[in-house]
Order: structure tokens, then C-alpha cells, then sequence
């Protein structure tokens, strides 16, 4: 429970994925990385109920061995091209048939960051349990400050993002900048149904390091997570 209502961790584990092939059954470490997920959940102490959302069989028999309730998706929430946004909605629709409330807390826990820990998601709900804020979302400082950033017009010349003084400033006088790591969100499912969409602008942040940020596209970022962990045992 949290503030009274109950905590539900959505993890969204479709059976498509181009970069890495049956991406969330892939092992990191001694784990794949929907057990990872579910065990980052269910050991935080902070959360009630744990639900996987999935539209694959294989994916579906894995988190049920693992102790995690199974809300099945449908394939037009599952392509390339669906969003959070998507998988929140078919979510929603779940939660009313299994009569949990609008109030309760939802923590959308994506299985492609492996290094978020138990603790992390203990951390998030303790930091945002200090503040009045309803939404807590983890965040990655940028490594390239999004101030010197161009883009290409279609006549081919650049244009600065921001404004041309930033492109040539000294770094150290610009902001530092963040960017949400898709490790962690939590928020009211209430916000969601209100929105429709994930709540993001005036959430806390909770500041995560570039290691335990690692997010799983490609076999090199397999390797990599992998690096981290072995350095973290």
C-alpha cells in the first residue's frame, strides 16, 4: 500500500521485438529480463500485486511460473508501432474487470532495464512518499546537453534546436538536462484515465546512474548490462 491505495506493477512484455529476437526471455545474468522485472517488483516492498502484460503464450507461462498475474494484449497493442499509451488503455479495461479502483498506484515497470533493482523502486516510492507530488518518474542525466543540438532543414542547412549563442556556449554554463530512462514511473491510474497518457510534466524525479540505466535494444546492450552486473556482484 501507498498513502492508502494500493501499489499494482505493470510489466509490459510483448513477444515481438526486432533488436533482439524473444528480447524478454533473453537471460542477463542468471535472469531474462521479464524475471528481472518481476523480481525488482515484487522485492521492493512497495508493491501489492504484480501484472504482466503480454500477448505471447511463452511470455505468459514465464510470469505466471514467477508469481505475477497475466493480463492478456491484444495483438493491436502489441506491434512496433503501439505505444505505453496502448498498453495502458487494454490495462485500464483489465483493472475494471477485476474490480481494482481508479485510486489505486500503478508502477509501469519495462523489462528492457535490467539494472533497476528491487531498491531503486524502494527509493522512488520513498523519495516520492516525502513530497505532495502524486507522480514520480526516473530520469538519466544527459551526457550531451540537448542545448548544443541541431537539426537539418529541407534545404539542407542547420538550425540550431535551442538557440545559436548555446550551440558554441561553454558547456559547464549550460543546464544540466535529464531524460526519462524507462525504468520506472508511478503514478495514480486515475491520472492515466483522466489523460490518457502516462503522467510526466511535474512528476519527481528520481536520478538514476547511466549503469543502472542501461536499456536493452540491441545484442550490445545485452553485453554491456551484463558488464555492469558482474561489476555490482
Amino acid at each position: 500500500m501507498f498513502r492508502d491505495r494500493r501499489v499494482i506493477a505493470l510489466v509490459p512484455a510483448r513477444g515481438g521485438s526486432k533488436g533482439v529476437p524473444r528480447k524478454n526471455l533473453v537471460p542477463v545474468g542468471a535472469s531474462s529480463l521479464l524475471q528481472r522485472a518481476i523480481a525488482s517488483a515484487r522485492d521492493s516492498g512497495a508493491v501489492d500485486l504484480v501484472v504482466v502484460s503480454t500477448n505471447d503464450a511463452e511470455i505468459a507461462a514465464a510470469a505466471d511460473r514467477a508469481g505475477a498475474l497475466v493480463q492478456k494484449r491484444s495483438d493491436h497493442a502489441s506491434t512496433d508501432e503501439s505505444t505505453a499509451g496502448d498498453v495502458m488503455n487494454e490495462f485500464v479495461d483489465w483493472c475494471r474487470e477485476q474490480n481494482i479502483v481508479d485510486e489505486s498506484y500503478v508502477v509501469y515497470l519495462q523489462p528492457t532495464s535490467p539494472l533497476r533493482t528491487a531498491e531503486h523502486i524502494a527509493e522512488a516510492f520513498r523519495l516520492l512518499e516525502q513530497t505532495v507530488a502524486d507522480t514520480c518518474v526516473s530520469v538519466v542525466r544527459n551526457e550531451h546537453t540537448p542545448f548544443k543540438a541541431l537539426r537539418i532543414s529541407e534545404s539542407g542547412s542547420m538550425i540550431p534546436l535551442f538557440d545559436e549563442t548555446s550551440v558554441t556556449a561553454n558547456r559547464q554554463t549550460l543546464p544540466e538536462t535529464y531524460r526519462p530512462n524507462g525504468a520506472i514511473y508511478i503514478f495514480p491510474l486515475s491520472h492515466f484515465v483522466r489523460d490518457r497518457q502516462i503522467p510526466i510534466a511535474g512528476a519527481i524525479p528520481f536520478i538514476m546512474s547511466s549503469e543502472s540505466s542501461v536499456d536493452i535494444d540491441t545484442p550490445f546492450d545485452i553485453v554491456l548490462a551484463e558488464m555492469y552486473l558482474k561489476e555490482t556482484e
